[in-house]
């Protein structure tokens, strides 16, 4: 086993995970793409970014440029687009029309602050099972519990404590901006609860939330989630109350 492979392994072992650590590669504009990746495009284009993890999450390896990834909020935050300025527009509107927000300039500052690559900076993204991706991961996104996530920000703040801010879109874009253009951008671990479009597009289940790993982070991590196994261990013997 390689170490991605080790290291995927070392997640779903110690969170007990039964679906994958999704794997995540953001092809730049104007770089050569590997041969034979064209051959995981799916022949009916996604619904959206977050279906797409959901999907890799269950074994698939996905990969398109905007015109296969669906919501054009995605494709505009993972700067799939050369022109999302109408896009992002369109997407203010639409959430503002749905009854997301109360007022149009609710739902603009949403959209316009969440965390965005260049227009045109990439041209195609490539998602799949970590231990089994064509190319290495920039970074991991986990299809987890609340539970599940709770451990996972521990192993990320085990070494130096303090707060973590968590940042959030403001439900408007969980899986493109929350957990990989602010993880990759900032290096630093992310938590989304997603938000209704994520949700709907992506039929991830109501009790799970996705949670961003930048690569550069992960040894530590599994080291770090290897070390709770004494308090999870504790918590997993602990009563629990029936779900109402």
């Amino acid at each position: 086993m390689n170490d991605i492979g080790r290291l995927a392994q070392c997640i779903k072992n110690t969170l007990k995970m039964n679906i994958e650590p999704v794997g995540v590669h953001l092809f730049a504009t104007g770089a050569a793409l590997p041969a034979g990746i064209q051959a995981h495009e799916p022949e009916t284009a996604l619904k959206s970014y977050c279906q797409g993890l959901a999907r890799a999450a269950r074994g698939e390896i996905l990969f398109g440029g905007s015109k296969k990834m669906g919501c054009v909020l995605g494709t505009s935050v993972l700067g799939l687009e050369a022109d999302p300025e109408p896009l992002l527009d369109d997407s203010a509107l639409e959430k503002y029309g749905v009854g997301l927000f109360a007022t149009e300039e609710a739902s603009r500052q949403s959209v316009d602050r969440a965390p965005k690559y260049g227009a045109g900076s990439h041209q195609a993204v490539l998602m799949g099972p970590l231990g089994k991706m064509p190319v290495p991961a920039e970074l991991v996104i986990l299809e987890v519990d609340p539970e599940q996530t709770m451990w996972v920000l521990y192993a990320a703040n085990h070494d130096r404590g303090g707060p973590q801010m968590l940042p959030q879109s403001g439900g408007v874009a969980g899986g493109c901006a929350d957990v990989t253009t602010f993880v990759l951008g900032r290096n630093e671990v992310n938590v989304t609860f997603l938000g209704l479009g994520c949700r709907m597009k992506s039929a991830i289940p109501s009790s799970r939330l996705l949670v961003g790993i930048p690569m550069v982070r992960l040894e530590a991590l599994c080291t770090a989630l290897e070390g709770l196994k004494g308090p999870m261990n504790k918590l997993a013997g602990a009563p629990r109350r029936e779900a109402g």
